[in-house]
């Protein structure tokens, strides 16, 4: 751990901060970067944070998983006075409670990255109030109930990643306003009911990864408007029914007859779903399976011939 400078009489914005090619104070010496990801911290956040209100627009103390100690206790209330923060990473630490809803008071976030830590309760309804918001990272954590549909005013989103919580609701149909969001990962919770056909006006998602829930019904058929995505993970759902042919062309066989690398669609095709197309059919307690294996389309197989732990593939 570094702290050089910390806590002594030295002006503060010469104390020792990871990212040492951004300046920790701006040209009237007020601190706006404090970052000390990955530095062996440990202990609770203190309230007093809010003493930088007037100035504050990053908070990076992250990674420290690596550092065999973590930050824990709860998120203060207080970080809601905060309102000058644009960026706010506390991704791998043990911090626990719920997400204060003063959260949704930090009207200038793009980026809030909380994954890996023990979070849980509800997804405050006050998310919808970050509409600069362009990253958001839950995933790893403990939270439950629903996943609010105030999350499809976050029009500004690229990445949303709530995967392995414990959310069980229906995938809200709001999300199918995010237009220009490129990854979706909403995997290893418990969301049921049937994939909203709403989906697929995200035109612009590179991935798409629901796998692990408890989802129900069929592969929406206007899926074939998804023609950007590299991977469709649905395996390990209880969906049923056939992925159309409009789905297979687009997704997979047009993009082969002109030379693109197709789409990667894994489902549970070993005996729920019909998919001629797609690359890895799967099942629970058999794993995932290149169906390609014995043709001459081996190529489309990217991770060799049989896979039995698909659901960690993350791109």
């Amino acid at each position: 751990m570094n702290n050089e400078g910390w806590l002594s009489t030295e002006n503060e914005c010469d104390w020792y901060q990871a990212k040492e090619f951004r300046d920790n104070c701006d040209p009237s010496g007020s601190l706006v970067n404090l970052e000390l990801g990955e530095n062996g911290l440990s202990g609770s956040l203190p309230p007093e944070l809010a003493f930088l209100s007037n100035s504050l627009t990053r908070l990076d103390l992250a990674n420290n998983a690596g550092t065999k100690a973590f930050i824990s206790g709860n998120l203060p209330s207080e970080i809601g006075m905060l309102t000058k923060l644009q960026y706010i990473s506390l991704r791998e630490n043990q911090m626990t409670g719920a997400l204060p809803n003063e959260i949704g008071k930090l009207s200038l976030l793009t980026v809030l990255d909380l994954e890996n830590n023990n979070f849980e309760g509800s997804l405050t309804t006050n998310i919808g109030n970050l509409k600069q918001l362009n990253n958001l990272y839950l995933g790893l954590n403990n939270l439950s109930g629903v996943i609010s549909s105030e999350v499809g005013r976050l029009q500004f989103l690229v990445n949303l990643d709530l995967h392995g919580n414990v959310f069980s609701s229906t995938l809200p149909s709001e999300l199918g306003e995010l237009s220009i969001l490129r990854s979706l990962n909403l995997s290893s919770n418990n969301l049921s009911g049937p994939i909203p056909n709403e989906l697929d006006q995200l035109v612009n998602l590179g991935n798409l990864q629901l796998q692990n829930n408890l989802l129900t019904g069929s592969i929406p058929p206007s899926f074939y408007k998804l023609s950007q995505l590299q991977i469709l993970q649905l395996q390990y759902n209880n969906l049923i029914g056939e992925v159309t042919d409009a789905v297979c062309d687009a997704l997979v066989r047009t993009k082969i007859d002109s030379g693109i690398v197709p789409t990667s669609i894994l489902t549970d095709c070993l005996y729920k779903v019909d998919c001629e197309c797609c690359q890895y059919c799967c099942a629970d307690g058999v794993g995932c399976e290149c169906q390609f294996r014995n043709t001459n389309q081996e190529f489309l197989c990217r991770h060799g011939d049989t896979l039995s732990s698909i659901a960690n593939i993350n791109v």
